[in-house]
């Protein structure tokens, strides 16, 4: 049977020291995570997750395969009651790499059981746990932790809704298909207004704006400081402030152009305090170029609009 594998990029300003403690310190984790993340953090040492209010319950468990602070991190993961289950062990690669001001940070969750609950729950926690290990670490103040509770037991422990359509986590490129999502400490209509809003795309896509008037079957275009049109279409559907469709197909480079329109989404709801923005991005065109590049470039732009929307600034280009 093929194992399925998640994955989850984030860029956060910070240094990698600071990260690497907020993955591993048990003080941090219990803040924006919920759970006592507790080990030694040596190759071959236990660890186990204890859920704040019944810590003397290992909720997951498993063993560190690699350390290499404060780059990298490999450990072994399972529900506590299967961690001598070969079947039902995964594994999770922490990666940081530092540009200077800001820490790239991927999380890799690989060997998971396909349409499993685990596979289901990771979905759902990780985009979660992530963004609020973000906000931690850029503003001081995590995702509300009873929030982040009340959607882990949402149907069922950490098992909830899977991929039906739209992820429920972690970047994933596959069949063409590039899905991300990211919550943000803010509201719809800010979100709405940072995606249409020009002068404010500027500052988080790293001098790249979009131009449109953003109605179903309008133009589209994405243009350089120079105002040189990279990628245009039209905007397929328009609802402000919760979902924009548009037909996208790149300009410059040849191979991408060729292929012809892919459609792009984003989905923004109301998620308790916060605002959930789901980005998807696909093509008919089997083993596609442009989703292959644009999955390296969007989790740095959303990254850099979480920042700006909820510190007032947006991440330097690394």
């Amino acid at each position: 049977m093929n194992k399925a594998k998640q994955v989850y990029v984030t860029y956060i300003r910070s240094t990698p020291e600071k990260v690497w403690d907020a993955i591993t310190n048990p003080e941090m984790t219990r803040q924006y995570w919920g759970y006592n993340q507790a080990s030694e953090w040596k190759p071959g040492a236990a660890w186990e997750h204890r859920r704040i209010g019944d810590p003397s319950v290992a909720h997951v468990a498993g063993k560190v395969i690699e350390t290499a602070p404060p780059k990298r991190l490999v450990v072994t993961w399972a529900n506590a009651a299967d961690v001598n289950n070969p079947d039902k062990v995964s594994r999770v690669t922490f990666e940081l790499e530092n540009l200077e001001d800001v820490v790239c940070l991927t999380v890799t969750h690989s060997e998971l059981e396909p349409d499993s609950d685990m596979l289901r729950g990771i979905s759902r926690g990780w985009p979660l746990v992530l963004s609020s290990l973000k906000s931690l670490l850029e503003t001081g103040k995590p995702i509300d932790i009873l929030f982040l509770k009340s959607v882990r037991d949402a149907g069922g422990g950490e098992a909830g809704h899977g991929h039906a359509g739209v992820l429920q986590g972690a970047k994933e490129m596959s069949n063409s298909k590039f899905l991300y999502v990211t919550y943000i400490r803010t509201s719809a209509e800010k979100v709405w207004d940072a995606l249409t809003n020009k002068e404010l795309m500027k500052t988080y896509w790293f001098n790249m704006y979009q131009e449109s008037s953003w109605t179903a079957g309008s133009p589209w275009e994405m243009k350089d400081s120079k105002g040189e049109v990279w990628d245009a279409g039209k905007i397929l559907e328009s609802h402000p402030p919760h979902k924009l469709v548009i037909s996208w197909q790149h300009q410059h480079h040849e191979v991408a152009r060729d292929e012809g329109f892919t459609r792009m989404t984003y989905l923004i709801e109301t998620a308790g305090p916060m605002v959930k923005l789901t980005v998807s991005h696909e093509s008919d065109v089997e083993n596609s170029d442009l989703i292959a590049k644009v999955s390296g470039g969007w989790p740095m732009i959303l990254s850099s609009l979480k920042s700006l929307l909820e510190t007032g600034e947006a991440l330097p280009r690394p």
